[in-house]
């Protein structure tokens, strides 16, 4: 049975919880706590390394928890890419959103969304090279290897996924001994991390004001969701006071739970102190994973890459020996049959010359076809839409936009984020419906009041999406009769018959001849109509 060792520490104590795996379930064997003296002589690295190695735990592979304080996190959005291409394309949209990404630095992120839009949103980790060292050499220096490098609150959420198997919004709080984790969760994935300084006496009081601020966050982050559920981790006797008073203070459901609840947990378990019970989540969150074979959310030993490309070199020696074998059974069939192909390639060389010019001609008209195709995908005319924003838009007594982005997509149409101020959220409501239009899909996140205007004090976000022309449209109108969608099959030359009538293309008095641009005429070019 494999044995699983987890460990996280802090300038107060170490924790460790050691585990045996059996098949995919786990069997807790032990959980301690090492305090440690940071007024020591020693440094705390020598002092965590004596107790493991007076506990006989040393010369292992550990499971290591990173603290959300020392780790760097941003939501960045990229384009949809296939799955493969993603890591490098997180990691060059990271170089320019990061504060300091060194090249050897550790990036792992988590996808945010299903991808099915323009944009894919991701949560991107990453350690600087320093903090890095200072977690393996820590290993090192009591015989151990960290084979995880797991950021705390996603192990965390992987723990209470097994037990509240929901799609709620839920905010997860856990309470260390210098620090809180305050971790929101939609479907049980962590898509928004905080962490907060705490003080240890009466926790309570900035905890409320730190939960507000979390859920206000969140809401503005993820759009649509809103935190339907606090959930305190620890035990569920000594949190029910603080459960209590949140109850009384916060407008959601207060839930609580114990890491250890459902576990195969040994009798030293219950000699954990009730206020450290919540310390020890993440630990058994990464133990479970492990043991599971589950891959973990942030993982900075082990980040999100590239794959591999397989090693064929065996396949493609049994597929050579194979086919040198039916080459050799095919080479006297082959040889009896020679003299007529020839003769049958000389024919059809002969039939391929006559048509070489009929077909360079109708690959003329595809490319012809294709490049307007592509103008009709890329038409956005911003000074239209910015026209019609602005004829359409409230006075600036009423409301007044402080940040536009405009974004084209590869599909056709676009779209434009507004964020700006109101006088009222009634003012939203007339904006969202003179702005909507047949091309036009307005959404918004509502009305948020805040205190940076006074004559102007709510603030809004809306999104106009613009839809793309209708292509099937725009053929018809530019061809009568309409012209075939696709012209690579060419199985049937004899509909191309009537291409002989055409003028040849070398011929200089021939006006479509891009080599003399002065003989054209605005009857070779008809204007494209405009959708919008």
């Amino acid at each position: 049975m494999p044995r699983l060792l987890a460990i996280e520490w802090d300038t107060r104590e170490a924790r460790l919880v050691v585990g045996r795996t059996t098949g995919r379930s786990l069997a807790i064997e032990s959980v301690m706590a090492v305090p440690l003296d940071s007024s020591h002589e020693d440094s705390l690295q020598t002092q965590l390394a004596q107790a493991i190695t007076q506990r006989g735990l040393g010369k292992n592979e550990w499971l290591v928890a990173v603290p959300r304080s020392r780790a760097e996190l941003r939501v960045l959005q990229v384009p949809p890419v296939p799955d493969e291409e993603l890591p490098d394309l997180v990691r060059f949209q990271a170089v320019r959103q990061f504060s300091a990404l060194a090249e050897e630095a550790p990036l792992d992120f988590v996808r945010l969304d299903g991808g099915q839009g323009t944009q894919i949103r991701v949560l991107a980790a990453s350690l600087s090279p320093k903090v890095l060292e200072d977690f393996t050499g820590q290993c090192k220096a009591f015989d151990g290897k960290a084979q995880r490098l797991v950021l705390r609150p996603f192990a965390s959420a992987s723990l209470i996924r097994r037990s509240r198997p929901d799609s709620e919004c839920r905010l997860l709080v856990e309470m260390m001994a210098e620090e809180a984790d305050l971790t929101v969760l939609v479907g049980g994935q962590a898509v928004l991390v905080r962490s907060v300084r705490i003080p240890p006496n009466d926790p309570s009081g900035p905890l409320i004001g730190e939960i507000r601020r979390t859920i206000v966050a969140a809401q503005n982050q993820i759009g649509e969701e809103v935190v339907q559920v606090v959930t305190l981790v620890g035990d569920p006797q000594h949190l029910q006071p603080l459960q209590e008073q949140l109850s009384q203070k916060l407008e959601v459901l207060i839930d609580l739970f114990d890491p250890f609840a459902g576990l195969n947990t040994p009798s030293d378990a219950t000699l954990v102190p009730a206020e450290h019970r919540g310390r020890y989540a993440a630990l058994l969150g990464m133990l479970c994973d492990e043991a599971e074979g589950k891959p973990h959310g942030i993982d900075f030993l082990n980040p999100r890459r590239r794959p591999q490309p397989l090693n064929q070199r065996r396949r493609y020696a049994v597929l050579g020996g194979v086919a040198a074998l039916c080459a050799m059974l095919l080479i006297w069939m082959v040889v009896g049959q020679l003299g007529h192909l020839d003769t049958r390639i000389r024919e059809l060389q002969a039939v391929s010359r006559d048509l070489d010019e009929q077909v360079k001609m109708a690959q003329r008209i595809q490319s012809d076809v294709e490049e307007i195709d592509r103008f009709v995908l890329g038409d956005a005319n911003w000074l239209d839409e910015l026209y019609r924003m602005s004829d359409k838009f409230p006075p600036p007594s009423d409301a007044i936009v402080e940040q536009a982005t405009f974004t084209a997509t590869l599909t056709g149409g676009g779209s434009i984020q507004l964020e700006g101020f109101v006088r009222d959220p009634e003012v939203i409501q007339t904006i969202e419906e003179d702005l909507r239009g047949p091309q036009h899909q307005v959404t918004g996140s509502g009305a948020q009041r805040v205190q940076r205007r006074e004559d102007l004090p709510w603030e809004f976000k809306e999104r106009i999406v613009i839809q793309p022309p209708d292509l099937d449209d725009l053929a018809n109108t530019l061809f009568d009769p309409p012209v075939p969608s696709d012209l690579s099959d060419l199985s049937d030359l004899s509909d191309l018959s009537d291409l002989s009538d055409l003028s040849d293309p070398s011929d200089p008095s021939d006006p479509s001849d891009p080599s003399d641009p002065s003989d054209t005429t605005d009857e070779d070019h008809p204007e494209v109509p405009n959708d919008e």
